[in-house]
């Protein structure tokens, strides 16, 4: 069994869509897209992250497994445990 053909395709699409399709029209020119307003919805989103750096590293699967159970364990974010984590890694060595 080898690959389709685009006609193959095109005909199969036809006989599910019910006749033969019509060609797409192409704009003449190019059409800009309207520029994003900001809402306030999306403002809402970024401004959990404010302020914060991502930092990210390899861990063994064992350490990953155990973060996963114990986020699973506690219903805290994994992210939260890193950063209770760094915490008192800096403060053991006095940060």
């Amino acid at each position: 069994m080898g690959r389709k053909r685009d006609s193959d395709i095109v005909e199969g699409l036809e006989k599910r869509l019910g006749g033969p399709s019509a060609p797409a029209e192409v704009p003449a020119a190019p059409v800009a897209p309207a520029p994003i307003q900001a809402t306030p919805e999306a403002s809402k989103k970024a401004s959990a992250r404010d302020g914060m750096r991502f930092i990210g590293f390899y861990a063994s699967e064992d350490q990953t497994e155990k973060l996963r159970v114990l986020a699973f364990e506690t219903r805290r974010q994994k992210q939260d445990l890193m950063r209770e984590a760094l915490d008192m890694l800096f403060t053991k060595y006095g940060q």
